[in-house]
């Protein structure tokens, strides 16, 4: 008896703050039938939206209230929502992944309590986008997305990112700018061959601290016959080199302010990734920009945001304060990751960590705070990309991930140096192009003064740096 009176006092306890109402243990919502809710509560964004969140035993569900009608916006079947510790305080809901409290004249992040903002620095425009998602939820494009053997809704070539192993290395902390070369790399390949400049070439250091000169984006070759060529086919991504690294931050860099105090390394958020992209596109292939256009955001919608810029089909950068991954390991300093697919509130991407191998190109993110959002999105027209080589026997010819292959037949190729940087792939049919060497070191000296010794694997020159 004592126990049902206790009980009984813990819960009318609960229903005496800010209207939380306890239900019967024998009460369901529509989002779960097995999982009895333990009360309800209102919610509120800044302006005039009204929700109801649902505490369940082990979930909850919260759904959008419009004209008395309650429509689903989002759940769990396996925690609490963040707001069950904090259920006897006036709580801020401002979208998927955005939980608040109102203390006074300001609001403060459950997830990641140093973010605090005064009610009155917010900008009212947000809220009326966000009334606007309400009404058309984002539901993933058919044409563009597919699901993954997990059950991911990923674009449709994931899987250049799953493989993608030829990108720069981050030695500086400048996670965002390997971010942005990945996502060049990925639109040279896939949408048109401006947008990395063939045969542009820029001098940079590599792992080795090693100075060369190299082209910004990389040629794969693969062996395959043509019937069965295809994404599937493709053992190695063409990606970016150290060129296109340091040829971003050295000309174009943008950096966050005061972030590196914080942040340390070379901090970018969403304003800063938007505008080193502008500028490189300006200088490099200004033909693209009326094509081009950003969905980016930071603070607000940062979850929804990046899943509706993936269900029309593009990859998005996220800027990352707080995460789990793999085996529910906790990231350490903030980082901009590639997602390119989503299921529930964790995300896949590409961390752009340890280039030449796959070990993190596949990896779930989940109790993610993101700080920001970046998304470049391309509309103009394709162009063919030169990026991936088809070897079969003695016969090699050039072709596109559209499927596309250069010319009826296949070249037989002899290679002659060029220079320092290139070298001449030249074809009996008349057909030549020049390409960047593939460098590999043979001899490394440290004596002083210091030299390192090149040999390209395609022409087999030999140099000394």
């Amino acid at each position: 008896m004592k126990k049902i009176i206790s009980v009984l006092v813990f819960l009318i306890f609960i229903c005496s703050f800010y209207n939380v109402y306890a239900y019967s243990l024998e009460e369901y919502c529509e989002f779960s039938k097995n999982k009895k809710i333990l009360f309800d509560k209102p919610l509120y964004d800044l302006s005039s939206n009204s929700f109801k969140l649902y505490e369940l035993e082990s979930g909850y569900a919260i759904y959008g209230l419009k004209e008395n009608y309650e429509f689903f916006l989002e759940g769990s079947y396996q925690n609490n929502s963040p707001y069950f510790e904090y259920r006897e305080e006036e709580l801020i809901y401002l979208g998927v992944g955005e939980y608040y409290l109102k203390r006074g004249n300001k609001v403060i992040n459950i997830l990641d309590n140093k973010k605090e903002l005064l009610i009155q620095d917010i900008s009212y425009d947000v809220f009326e986008n966000y009334n606007i998602s309400l009404q058309s939820d984002s539901f993933p494009n058919p044409d563009v997305t597919t699901k993954n053997p997990e059950d991911f809704t990923v674009i449709n070539s994931y899987k250049y990112f799953q493989k993608l192993k030829t990108f720069p290395y981050n030695s500086k902390g400048e996670c965002g700018i390997i971010a942005l070369s990945i996502l060049l790399g990925y639109y040279d390949t896939f949408w048109n061959d401006e947008f990395i400049k063939p045969g542009f070439c820029y001098d940079a250091s590599n792992k080795y601290n090693s100075t060369i000169s190299l082209m910004l984006g990389k040629t794969m070759e693969i062996n395959s016959p043509l019937s069965d060529y295809g994404l599937d086919s493709w053992e190695d991504m063409p990606g970016t080199s150290y060129g296109l690294r340091d040829y971003l931050l050295d000309k174009y860099n943008h950096q966050y302010m005061g972030g590196g105090d914080i942040w340390g390394g070379n901090p970018m958020a969403d304003e800063e990734l938007k505008a080193t992209i502008y500028d490189y596109i300006d200088d490099n292939c200004s033909n693209l920009r009326p094509h081009v256009s950003v969905s980016s955001g930071s603070l607000f919608f940062t979850h929804a945001g990046p899943k509706r810029c993936i269900n029309e089909g593009y990859p998005t950068c996220l800027v990352l304060t707080s995460y789990s991954y793999g085996n529910g390991e906790k990231g350490g300093k903030p980082h901009v990751v590639v997602a390119y697919g989503y299921k529930d509130d964790k995300f896949l991407v590409h961390m752009g960590w340890d280039p030449g191998t796959l070990s993190y190109s596949s990896i779930v993110l989940s109790d993610l705070t993101i700080y920001g959002y970046y998304c470049l999105k391309y509309t103009g027209p394709h162009i063919h990309s030169k990026n991936m080589k088809i070897k079969y026997g003695n016969d090699i010819m050039f072709a596109c991930a559209c499927g596309y292959t250069y010319n009826d037949h296949a070249h037989n190729f002899i290679y002659t140096y060029n220079d320092e940087n290139t070298h001449l792939s030249s074809c009996s049919c008349g057909f030549s192009d020049l390409e960047a060497h593939n460098w590999i070191i043979l001899l490394e000296n440290r004596a002083v003064p210091k030299k390192t010794k090149f040999q390209c694997t395609i022409c087999n020159a030999i140099i000394m740096k």
